[in-house]
């Protein structure tokens, strides 16, 4: 039976975009914090590219194609959720500085 992916998804303050933590799990186990370290990081450097850390491990880390694939997948999908985020940042940003701008313009 094949391992199955877990994906947890991180937020860390000391970095600019959050980030995702890909653990295998054995089939017919079920994730806990405490028994599994992730083998891979999904990340978005500043300039959004993304980027896949594997970390070092005493044994091989040995994936399918289905499971490159389902990576593959969460990559793209968690690379959006930063894009959408960003975009929201920016929209409120700008919003904030209109109403700055206007009621400055009110005083004045």
């Amino acid at each position: 039976m094949m391992e199955t992916l877990y994906f947890e998804d991180v937020i860390d303050i000391t970095v600019p975009h959050p980030y995702v933590f890909v653990y295998r799990v054995p089939a017919g186990e079920v994730y806990s914090v405490d028994r599994y370290s992730p083998f891979m990081r999904l990340g978005m450097h500043e300039d959004t590219t993304l980027v896949f850390t594997i970390f070092e491990s005493a044994t091989p880390t040995m994936l399918l194609i289905d499971q490159w694939t389902q990576i593959h997948a969460a990559a793209q999908a968690y690379r959006q959720y930063v894009l959408d985020n960003i975009a929201d940042v920016e929209r409120v940003e700008r919003r904030i500085e209109e109403e700055e701008t206007s009621a400055s313009r009110k005083q004045s």
